[in-house]
């Protein structure tokens, strides 16, 4: 990746404390400050799919990134919130270590991997939740994370489509540290049919360096 210099020291206004994750030190962010671009529909009834606040922690070492949560994911407002969805199997299969049911006990357990989440896009147009639906994207703020996250060394993206969409939205606006590493891994929707096993290998190489 031919990333821009990023200044480390630079400040984030925008992170305040998450109260209610504060044992797990968690971050929050004000999700209008955080958006580069944002549309705004000129209809009272907004039209557009919005995101979740990243789970950032100072710690973090690996950012993991998706496009934009899915309709079940928003109504909850907890990451990978689709009971099909695999990302927090995943985890547990990459790490050798159960994951809580319970959305508190899974944000501890990204706490103790060092682990950040966010998603490329903050808003879309999109029927369903369908990656492929998808229309009039608005990216996210990364400079938010790297302020808040000067330790992440690797962008793991779950899925191609959000590798492309960071491509496309993200690298050509975003000044981003250097030596930072990508991986694009297979997608945990419930939509992608690579086998199980085949994701857990490459998702353990990206997360834990090894196979």
């Amino acid at each position: 990746m031919a990333a821009k210099r990023c200044n480390r020291q630079q400040s984030c206004d925008q992170i305040k404390p998450w109260s209610t994750l504060s044992g797990h030190g968690f971050f929050m962010c004000n999700s209008s400050q955080a958006i580069m671009t944002q549309s705004r529909s000129s209809s009272s009834v907004d039209p557009r799919k919005r995101g979740l606040a990243p789970l950032l922690i100072p710690s973090a070492r690996v950012l993991i990134l998706g496009t934009l949560p899915g309709d079940q994911s928003i109504a909850r407002q907890q990451y990978y919130g689709h009971p099909r969805n695999q990302f927090w199997g995943m985890l547990s299969a990459v790490f050798d270590e159960p994951v809580s049911d319970a959305y508190e006990g899974r944000l501890a357990f990204l706490a103790h991997h060092q682990i950040a989440v966010w998603d490329v896009l903050a808003s879309a147009e999109r029927r369903g939740s369908s990656d492929s639906e998808i229309r009039n994207a608005s990216p996210n703020n990364f400079q938010v994370v790297f302020a808040a996250c000067p330790n992440v060394r690797r962008i793991a993206f779950n899925g191609q489509k959000a590798a492309a969409l960071f491509s496309k939205h993200i690298e050509p606006e975003s000044v981003l540290p250097d030596g930072l590493q990508t991986a694009t891994l297979p997608s945990t929707s419930p939509l992608s049919f690579v086998p199980f096993d085949t994701k857990v290998k490459a998702w353990r190489a990206a997360l834990r360096g090894s196979s």
